[in-house]
């Protein structure tokens, strides 16, 4: 019996095998005859390209145009030559299992739209599941009914997107920083691209690997000053690009001897500044307590009488507190008089109202709605910044919502409604803040719309000021109910940007910040081993509300780390870099020792202090010896001088003729300028136009005198009355004028002390 039903299925296998043979040498003579044997009646139509992510699984699709069954025909995916085992084969309205070895368990029959039908609809369209990088390339998809058949090929394009670029720096001379950018996992072959504030960057080198897997590595280096900001972008297409970015701020190595000399000077000035605090604190501390404890008591007291003046703005506070509680309660306290909020009543009075407010609110709203109408409502929705979003509220059961009343509201401002649908139609009465921004929309695809009892609320350009809880409220002659939909608004920031300033102990002080963010995202430091706590984390918010964080970090010179920054801990946007500066040698040194440096500064000091107490007495010994000298040498010179202007009398005695002399001329001076006086003739000056001379003011000047300083007739001016009689070389002069012949020439040495100009 076992033998019988072993050659029993050698047999049913021999069969297949020889049918698959057969079958193939058939598809081969199909594939050879001309191309006007396929039918109108079987046309296959296809997609000619599919772009899919490594890892996924995509669909290639095909199916027969017009829409016909294809359940009885026969089927077969194949690459490039049909002679190739089949992808897939599908014949006698069955599945084969004689497949490519490569795509056992990863091809089957799928669906090109979720409208499809199927096989039964003429799809005929392939799924692969798990897509590689050998899975790239032409596939085939072949129909026939016997009689007629049809084929159309489909290209499978497959990309994979790497991890975001790994910065990595080395310390270079004459202040650069060779910057290194590195990606892995990337397929194609990506583009890199360098980037400071200013312009694109041209790299020293740019390198390509390939991993066993397929998958290509990029890597790229270049040589930036030692403070710049800098970024590495890398990607598949110049829309999509992964950066990193880094602002360097690491200042050459400092001076030695400042170095050298600034440890021991700051120990002494912290532990100066120290002792001062202390004693500070100690002598101060009983006046610095009285005066706390004075005013605390004063602060306390000043609260109190603020607090019972505050008392009348609670009691109303709390009373509209409790009226936001009240709808459609109002029948429940009606008969409750001291609701008239301008009696005065304590505060005790008022909770115990606004509890009995909030029960008969309770009260009411237990049963508030008919239990025909019911709403329902999704309890929370998650928008990004900016985007249109849709609220979903609807009947439950599903009921025609067309002749009920809609109100979309905020919180308690039932009567400002965000949308008010009534009789049929919608009301202006809105939120001015919701004016063409909100309307009636879809909670899904298929939905009926307000016909099929769907009322959810659509919002467009969604912003921060949106976020909170909404109120659907649907309302009837026999009853109400309402649903809170909570909208959540997000946005993603950028990446994060690294700052790094160099610091002592051969450690980096690494800033982190990214902006743009909402709500407040989260920050996380790590290195290779473990994650790091940072020395800072800020939040800041802009008068968009947006949200920026900054972090920094002490980390060694050479290490590697991280920062990330996300809303979860799922999509976080991460930067990375490796540091490999040495620290300069002068200051390791310094560093090292500062104790002993302090040290020093103090031996020094105590020396210089005992040389002083020690040589004080020889150097007064020298001092005064020195003085008592030079003493005794000034009296002696005051004394020969002394002894020579006694000796010597006959140099006063001249000084003293002298100035004599000197008054006795000034005398003669003065009476010859009186004797000249009484001479004194007024002369009135002709203005003939002379171009060497000019009058002003009575007064003559020269223009351009052609003699330097001698006196000619050149410069010389009528006047009247004139000379009669004097100097013979002066009327020589007036002769020449009077006839006109006076010229550059005409001018005569021997008279150069002649001042008059006129005549």
């Amino acid at each position: 019996m076992i033998q019988h039903e072993a050659r029993r299925k050698e047999e049913e296998a021999q069969g297949l095998h020889v049918m698959t043979h057969v079958h193939l040498l058939l598809l081969l003579c199909s594939s050879l005859s001309s191309a006007a044997s396929a039918s109108k009646s079987l046309v296959v139509s296809v997609r000619s390209s599919v772009l899919e992510q490594l890892g996924r699984e995509t669909t290639l699709p095909c199916w027969l145009n017009p829409p016909q069954s294809a359940e009885a025909l026969e089927v077969q995916w194949f690459r490039n030559d049909p002679l190739n085992t089949p992808i897939l084969l599908y014949y006698n309205k069955k599945m084969y299992g004689i497949q490519d070895a490569s795509y056992e368990g990863r091809a089957l029959f799928g669906l090109k739209d979720a409208a499809s039908g199927g096989l039964a609809a003429g799809d005929v369209s392939l799924k692969l599941l798990n897509v590689g990088i050998e899975d790239e390339g032409d596939y085939t998809c072949y129909v026939s009914s016997g009689q007629h058949s049809d084929r159309g090929s489909v290209s499978l394009n497959l990309t994979g997107t790497g991890t975001t670029p790994h910065l990595s720096m080395v310390w270079n001379e004459e202040n650069l920083v060779n910057l290194s950018c590195g990606s892995e996992g990337w397929y194609p072959r990506p583009k890199l691209q360098w980037a400071d504030h200013k312009q694109i960057l041209t790299p020293k080198s740019l390198e390509y690997s390939k991993v066993s897997s397929g998958l290509v590595s990029v890597h790229s280096w270049v040589l930036v000053p030692s403070s710049s900001e800098v970024s590495c972008s890398v990607g598949l297409s110049d829309v999509d690009m992964k950066e990193a970015r880094v602002r360097l701020e690491i200042p050459p190595p400092p001076d030695k001897q400042v170095v050298q000399s600034a440890p021991g000077l700051v120990a002494a000035l912290v532990i100066f500044i120290l002792l001062f605090l202390a004693a500070l604190a100690l002598l101060g501390w009983p006046y610095i307590k009285k005066r706390v404890f004075q005013k605390k008591g004063k602060s306390e007291g000043n609260q109190a009488e603020e607090n019972i003046k505050l008392l009348p703005e609670v009691e109303k506070a709390a009373l509209e507190e409790a009226k936001k509680h009240y709808v459609d309660t109002w029948t429940c306290l009606k008969d409750i008089s001291i609701l008239d909020h301008t009696t005065t009543m304590g505060l005790y009075m008022m909770t115990h109202v606004h509890l009995l407010l909030l029960l008969c609110s309770s009260l009411s709203s237990a049963a508030p709605a008919s239990k025909s109408l019911v709403v329902s409502v999704r309890s929370s929705v998650l928008e990004q910044l900016g985007r249109e979003t849709t609220l979903p509220c609807w009947l439950n059961p599903p009921q025609s919502a067309e002749a009920l009343e809609v109100r979309w509201y905020r919180n308690d401002r039932f009567d400002t409604p965000i949308i008010l649908y009534q009789n049929r139609k919608m009301s202006a009465n809105k939120d001015a803040s919701y004016v063409d921004r909100a309307s009636f929309g879809l909670k899904d695809a298929a939905s009926g719309g307000l016909a099929a009892g769907d009322v959810s609320m659509k919002l467009l350009n969604v912003g921060i000021e949106d976020e909170g809880d909404y109120i659907c409220y649907v309302s009837s002659d026999q009853g109400y109910d309402r649903g809170s939909v909570s909208l959540k608004v997000t946005e993603t920031g950028n990446t994060p940007l690294l700052s790094m300033v160099w610091a002592e102990q051969n450690l980096v002080n690494l800033s982190c910040g990214s902006e743009g963010w909402y709500p407040r995202p989260k920050l996380h430091w790590a290195d290779q081993k473990q994650n790091l706590t940072p020395k800072s984390l800020e939040y800041s918010k802009v008068s968009s509300g947006l949200v920026s964080v900054h972090s920094w970090v002490l980390v060694p010179s050479s290490s590697e780390v991280s920062c990330s920054v996300g809303l979860s801990d799922v999509d976080m946007k991460e930067a990375r870099v490796r540091l490999e500066i040495p620290p300069p040698p002068a200051k390791q040194v310094v560093q090292s020792a500062p104790g002993l440096v302090a040290v020093l500064v103090i031996f020094i000091l105590l020396f210089l202090a005992a040389l002083a107490l020690l040589g004080w007495p020889y150097i007064k010994k020298r001092v005064f010896q020195k003085k008592g000298k030079s003493e005794g040498n000034q009296a002696e010179g005051n004394k020969k001088l002394l002894q020579e202007v006694t000796v010597e009398p006959t140099a006063l005695e001249e000084a003293k003729k002298h100035q004599e002399n000197m008054k006795r001329l000034e005398e003669v001076e003065k009476a010859a300028l009186e004797e000249a006086k009484k001479h004194y003739v007024n002369i009135e000056l002709e203005d003939k136009g002379n171009p060497h001379v000019t009058i002003r003011a009575g007064i003559i000047r020269d223009k351009n005198h052609p003699n330097g300083k001698a006196v000619t007739c050149l410069t010389a001016i009528r006047g009247t009355p004139g000379f009669t009689s004097g100097d013979p070389g002066t009327m020589t002069i007036l002769k020449k004028i009077e006839q006109g012949a006076c010229n550059d020439t005409g001018n005569d040495e021997g008279h150069k002390s002649l001042n008059l100009n006129f005549f």
